[in-house]
């Protein structure tokens, strides 16, 4: 009897050694498949064998990799999504959650899972690869942001619109020379700068205000009338616009006006002009920063005015050569637009502005290739911990996209920006993209 029950235990054992062989077996299997890309197979691998382990993220989390290469988006989400709540912390779970929300078109999540991964503390090539993408998707998210916006604008509510908001429009050259064309954008940019200085306004960024005016067709000249001007205004969400022109008076001398323009009131007012040599144009775009701010009645604080003074270059060449950076930056010409600023550098080596216009050019040019790209470098990178540089460096990024306004159509509610928060663990009965919902506070028109 006794000799029977050993029997009956060493064949229970040998069983238990089998089964979990086959498992192991199987496991190797998939992986295998999945490094030498038969995506399939590796699918059939990792399903055999979740029927004996379900609780093992790593699996989850190939199947999903597999699902994503074969591009079967939905069952990859679900996948990770299972992974990720077995593993939070798993990096590749992370940035294959990105990758899937980025191909089905939600820049929005995908954004937040790349910096959810960037969080993680990885060092080497792959964080400067994954803040690139993030400029480049937050670029993204402004197209699809300007394309709802003028889907929606009969419901937009103007008086939703804040007060303190304000756009600056592109200059307009009224001379005759055309060599100074480039500075419609350049004199544009300087006063964003300028303007954003102050603590009470809202200034929209020159980005966002160039992909609204690329879905309405106005993407080559940039120049809105002054007739045209409130509808501009109500879309960006903008209470005021401030619109102007320039001429060259002789080849020594130029003029710039201005005007503000009220979205809310559709009313221009004279805000003056500024005469002067163009060797001393940079003190010419000061006085037309205060003048604009003394116009609309703000008193600026001692440290706002002082920041507002800073002369970025006493070199107009340098500043032509930053202008034409940032036009060859709007056609998505990073390469072009990283040679103009680095010729601004190379004429003036304490722009700052330039250099790190520069930098972006290239961090652009590096994140607009395909997200497959960053795949083989995932799983190779080391994981540390996470100094106070990465997280200042990623969030000072993001804030890119909080920017400008998306105006609410609800008249009890304000107009409010995008507010981008880190994912979470989905409950039980969530129903989310991914199955790990992102929580993302945004209105915009019905």
């Amino acid at each position: 009897m006794k000799r029977g029950k050993i029997v009956v235990q060493i064949l229970t054992v040998a069983v238990l050694f089998f089964l979990l062989g086959c498992a192991a077996t199987q496991s190797g299997r998939g992986r295998a498949q999945l490094k030498n890309k038969q995506y399939r197979s590796a699918i059939n691998s990792f399903l055999v064998e979740l029927k004996q382990n379900r609780n093992k993220p790593e699996l989850w989390r190939d199947l999903g990799i597999a699902y994503f290469k074969t591009s079967q988006l939905p069952k990859a989400a679900k996948a990770l999504k299972k992974a990720y709540r077995l593993n939070s912390n798993d990096g590749e779970t992370i940035f294959y959650l990105g990758a899937v929300a980025e191909k089905s078109g939600d820049y929005q999540q995908a954004i937040a899972y790349y910096k959810q991964f960037d969080k993680l503390g990885r060092f080497g090539k792959m964080r400067g690869k994954i803040e690139a993408r993030l400029n480049w998707l937050i670029r993204k998210q402004m197209e699809v942001d300007a394309q709802k916006v003028l889907q929606n604008e009969q419901n937009i509510d103007v008086a939703s619109i804040p007060d303190n908001s304000l756009a600056v429009l592109y200059f307009q050259n009224l001379g005759v020379s055309k060599d100074i064309d480039p500075l419609q954008k350049g004199l544009t940019d300087m006063l964003i700068t300028d303007l954003s200085q102050v603590q009470r306004l809202k200034v929209v960024e020159r980005v966002r205000m160039q992909k609204l005016l690329e879905e309405m067709g106005l993407g080559m000249t940039g120049l809105v009338d002054e007739s045209t001007a409130p509808r501009f205004g109500k879309l960006l969400g903008a209470s005021r616009l401030v619109r102007g022109t320039f001429i060259d008076l002789n080849k020594e001398k130029i003029q710039i006006n201005v005007g503000l323009i009220s979205a809310k009131k559709k009313r221009v007012k004279d805000a003056g002009k500024v005469t002067g040599n163009l060797d001393k144009f940079f003190r010419l775009e000061k006085e037309l920063a205060f003048n604009i701010l003394d116009d609309m009645g703000i008193k600026l604080t001692e440290a706002e005015r002082k920041a507002i003074s800073y002369i970025p270059t006493e070199s107009l060449l340098a500043f032509m050569a930053y202008s034409k950076g940032l036009d060859a930056e709007d056609r998505g010409n990073f390469e072009l637009a990283r040679r103009e600023f680095n010729k601004a550098v190379s004429i003036d080596p304490n722009f700052s502005r330039a250099r790190q216009k520069m930098q972006e050019s290239q961090i652009l040019q590096t994140g607009s290739a395909d997200v497959s790209t960053l795949e083989p470098a995932v799983s190779s990178e080391p994981v540390a911990t996470n100094t106070p540089d990465t997280r200042s460096r990623l969030e000072s990024s993001m804030t890119k996209i909080d920017a400008g306004f998306i105006p609410s159509t609800d008249p009890n509610q304000p107009s409010s920006t995008i507010n981008l928060r880190k994912p979470v663990e989905e409950q039980s009965n969530t129903q989310s993209f991914g199955g790990v919902p992102v929580e993302i506070e945004i209105r915009l028109p019905q």
